[in-house]
């Protein structure tokens, strides 16, 4: 299996009330294609942080994001959107699906964004729809689904482009755990189903224990973790 991203090095340190606060000390990790990554460590830990860098959505101090063989440090801020646009989805705690629009209306955002066609983009959607258990509820609006069914329609509009590398921020966060087992079972499911990557930040020792390997972000720095 071939890298598909890679962080090497990452340093990223915040300034708060004059005091030098240094999240990230040289983190480095490989994710490879068709590889589910469990990202654990404690509140604080600069778990979110190292997503946000990963997906090119903040700028290390010092450190390198490759994205499918491709450095990111040099790239334009134009240039970033385009790579993240390409090659990323995002899955959040909060889906912050669109409110007035049906299950199968948000899924097709991000194929309709990059300017597919309504006669590709819906199909397409649906398809990731009933991959997630919800060919049902395809039609109905955010307020008429369950937390766990929201949360399937956001893991399915961040699939529906098929992206090389999926980040989740605790994406099963305030979900039960017997509706988190679901999600999370789907979510892995769809991964390795399309051959992509994922790595997912949760506090969920159980839900980690489902996936390819975990690491642990302790003082800075990502080792590998047993569970």
């Amino acid at each position: 299996m071939s890298a598909v991203l890679k962080l090497d090095r990452i340093e990223r340190t915040f300034y708060q009330g004059g005091r030098e606060l240094r999240v990230l000390k040289g983190a480095s990790l490989t994710l490879k294609e068709g590889e589910v990554v469990g990202l654990l460590g404690a509140s604080g830990s600069g778990k979110s942080t190292l997503l946000h860098i990963a997906g090119l959505l903040e700028r290390p101090d010092a450190g390198q994001v490759i994205m499918n063989g491709k450095p990111s440090g040099k790239l334009t801020e134009q240039e970033r959107t385009l790579m993240r646009r390409d090659n990323l989805g995002f899955i959040y705690q909060f889906h912050h699906l669109l409110q007035e629009f049906t299950a199968t209306e948000n899924v097709m955002l991000p194929l309709r964004i990059i300017g597919r066609s309504v006669t590709f983009a819906k199909p397409e959607a649906e398809k990731f729809l009933k991959a997630v258990g919800l060919g049902e509820r395809m039609d109905h609006l955010p307020s008429q689904l369950s937390g766990g069914e929201q949360q399937r329609v956001a893991i399915a509009r961040a699939m529906v482009n098929k992206p090389l590398v999926i980040l989740a921020d605790e994406p099963t966060g305030n979900l039960d755990k017997e509706t988190a087992d679901r999600v999370i079972g789907a979510f892995i499911k769809l991964v390795r189903a399309n051959k992509m990557a994922a790595l997912i930040a949760t506090h969920n020792v159980v839900l980690a224990g489902r996936m390819d390997r975990c690491l642990l972000l302790y003082d800075g720095v990502l080792s590998r973790k047993k569970l």
